[in-house]
């Protein structure tokens, strides 16, 4: 079967917003809901195999440890972007402001990296999956003009229908 790529960063082990056992708790939802949801899983009716993945910022490398042993293959990364390469000055003076963690957020950048897998699907770790993504990956991976690339896009259900779409989808959702 077709193995999709499931990557979540971690950017920092704890902070005020989390703790090592919600982070062990959420990976360990997140891991379930994939597998529940997949090939792996007869009654999911799901023909996509999976493979997880945890992007790790260096600063969380004390806790990475935890997503190995729930079997996501760990990408240990720094941050990409450093702030003086910023060119915007807006974004240059304001990204520590950011939610969590300023700068070091872009390590999600590498999940385009990612190779070996025709989608790589890139969630928060608080994320959970209640039915297989078959649908969707099918109209992003079958030719737009075959009849299950063109019956995979109608049954998506769009956010703005009346907008156009187009024929390739790969990187637009």
């Amino acid at each position: 079967p077709i193995q999709i790529a499931y990557a979540i960063s971690l950017i920092r082990c704890s902070d005020f917003q989390s703790s090592t056992s919600g982070l062990l708790d959420a990976a360990t939802v997140l891991r379930h809901s994939v597998h529940t949801q997949s090939v792996r899983n007869p009654a999911s009716g799901s023909k996509y195999d999976y493979k997880l993945y945890a992007i790790v910022h260096t600063n969380a490398a004390d806790c990475s440890n935890i997503l190995s042993d729930l079997g996501y293959h760990v990408l240990m990364k720094d941050s990409p972007i450093q702030i003086s390469e910023i060119r915007g000055d807006y974004l240059r003076k304001h990204v520590h402001k950011e939610w969590c963690c300023g700068a070091d957020e872009f390590v999600k950048l590498y999940a385009y990296t990612i190779e070996g897998h025709p989608i790589v699907v890139h969630t928060d770790i608080d994320f959970m999956y209640v039915k297989p993504m078959d649908t969707l990956y099918d109209a992003m991976l079958k030719p737009p003009s075959s009849e299950e690339g063109k019956s995979a896009k109608q049954m998506i259900e769009m956010e703005y229908p009346d907008k156009v779409q187009p024929l390739d989808i790969q990187a637009y959702l």
